[in-house]
This record gives structure tokens, sequence and C-alpha cells, in this order.
């Protein structure tokens, strides 16, 4: 997201979160450059240029699409599901 943010200088960007299948997240950010993203590979000690390396660490999968007037990037995260069953603790009443 901080990349849209730097991309789009100070134009607007949105985000979207949603739960389209059973235990992922799809994060959806989308800004106004038309080019793709692209995978840098900074130095050790560069502060910036390691928005895909990220992604691709945590990811399922992600990926790009051109869409009004700007793109779309994804990313499609796996969800540990909860543990409905687990039993509550109780509270003592005094």
């Amino acid at each position: 997201m901080t990349n849209a943010v730097n991309q789009a200088r100070h134009e607007k960007f949105r985000v979207r979160i949603c739960e389209e299948i059973p235990s992922t997240l799809t994060i959806e950010v989308w800004d106004p450059v038309l080019a793709p993203p692209y995978r840098k590979f900074p130095s050790r000690y560069a502060e910036t240029g390691r928005r895909l390396l990220i992604v691709e660490a945590i990811a399922a999968h992600y990926g790009w699409r051109p869409a009004d007037g700007g793109k779309w990037v994804f990313a499609v995260v796996e969800v540990p599901p909860v543990c409905l069953t687990a039993p509550r603790s109780s509270q003592a009443k005094p």
C-alpha cells in the first residue's frame, strides 16, 4: 500500500480487502499508474524497493490488472481458520 501512496503522488488510491475464498484474504490496491509492478533488488541498506519481495513472501499468489485509468495490484493471503470449538473461560461472579 505504501507504494500506491508513493506512486499516486498525492492523487487518489483505493484499497479493498475481502474474503472471497474461505480461509483467505484478498488485498487489492488501485493506483493511477499504468505501468505494471516489477521486482527490484535493493541493496542491503536501501530504505525502499522491497515491496514485491515482501508480497511474494506472504502471499499464496499475487498479480495485477489494468483498470479505471490505472491498475489494481492484488495479493491473496492464506489466513488460518479460527478455532470455533475452543472452550471459553467462564468468569466467576463475586
